[in-house]
């Protein structure tokens, strides 16, 4: 983007916050979320939708067996905080389930090297282990209910976007498809 618009300056912030702060310094925020964002009087759209899976290491597939969404707080995991909520659609409803992480590991990649030697388990958007070339290394768990994608939206002030926010998001849009293959 820089190379195209030299003269645009970009400034990016990034956290890890699952409470997204409506911030009106910012002229766009992207909110990468399972579940349904507040409220507010900005203006919300999904630009992309990452499809997830509870990964294990190719030899636990066997042997590691969910029968019903609940019990994988039983199943030890790997994951990016001490207690995370995965979020499951089953049938019409979305079912939540609190995972206590045996280990914390804040990068998909090394949530990944990780699984492929353990009896663990991780929540992970399947681009990230196709284009790190795990496909071989791990198996998805057969579940009774599939983890909710997770959702890239984008969130703007209103609908009249100044020129050079405009660009940024076109440009921004024109490339993402290179994360869902």
């Amino acid at each position: 983007f820089k190379q195209a618009y030299p003269n645009i300056r970009v400034t990016c912030h990034h956290s890890n916050d699952h409470k997204i702060q409506l911030d009106v310094k910012y002229d766009l925020i992207f909110a990468l979320h399972e579940h349904s964002l507040p409220e507010s009087d900005w203006v919300g759209r999904n630009l992309i939708s990452f499809p997830q899976s509870i990964y294990c290491c190719l030899h636990s597939a066997n042997q590691i067996k969910v029968k019903s969404i609940q019990s994988l707080a039983n199943v030890g995991s790997i994951g990016d905080e001490s207690t995370a909520i995965w979020y499951f659609r089953n049938k019409d409803k979305v079912e939540a389930v609190e995972v206590e992480s045996s280990f914390v590991l804040t990068s998909p990649e090394m949530q990944m090297a990780s699984l492929s030697n353990s009896q663990f388990v991780a929540k992970l958007p399947d681009f990230h282990v196709n284009i790190a070339g795990y496909d071989d290394k791990l198996a998805k768990l057969a579940l009774p209910a599939q983890p909710l994608a997770k959702q890239l939206t984008v969130l703007y002030q209103n609908r009249h976007l100044p020129m050079r926010t405009r660009l940024f998001l076109d440009f921004f849009q024109s490339h993402l498809s290179e994360f869902s293959q």
